[in-house]
């Protein structure tokens, strides 16, 4: 059995792990064995996102990144946490250049959209 396990930064700024529960609620409605793990600041860990795979007997995890470049995180630390458990894993690319991020970036230059 798979899970997929979508991974946020953190933040001690509260809004910003509501916007990952949002992306994080999204999934579930489309992929039902999916978790939610955090490097730092929030919880759950994806330590403990891991921990209730291995319960529930997933044996790959899929690690959607939830990140716009492909940096330490990624290329080192996601990986030296997974290595530590009993499960294997590939990790997906994260956002990088997408057109599709672009148009967003248009419509709020073109909406204004204020901080």
């Amino acid at each position: 059995m798979k899970g997929i396990l979508l991974v946020a930064h953190g933040s001690r700024v509260q809004e910003t792990k509501e916007i990952a529960y949002r992306y994080f609620e999204d999934l579930r409605k489309k992929y039902k064995n999916c978790k939610l793990g955090f490097m730092e600041f929030n919880e759950p860990s994806i330590e403990n996102a891991v921990k209730e795979f291995l319960k529930e007997k997933v044996e790959e995890i899929v690690v959607l990144p939830l990140f716009l470049f492909e940096g330490i995180h990624i290329k080192k630390d996601i990986p030296e946490i997974l290595e530590k458990y009993p499960i294997k894993f590939k990790i997906l690319k994260p956002i990088l250049y997408d057109k599709r991020v672009s148009g967003i970036l248009f419509e709020r230059i073109e909406k204004g959209e204020i901080y």
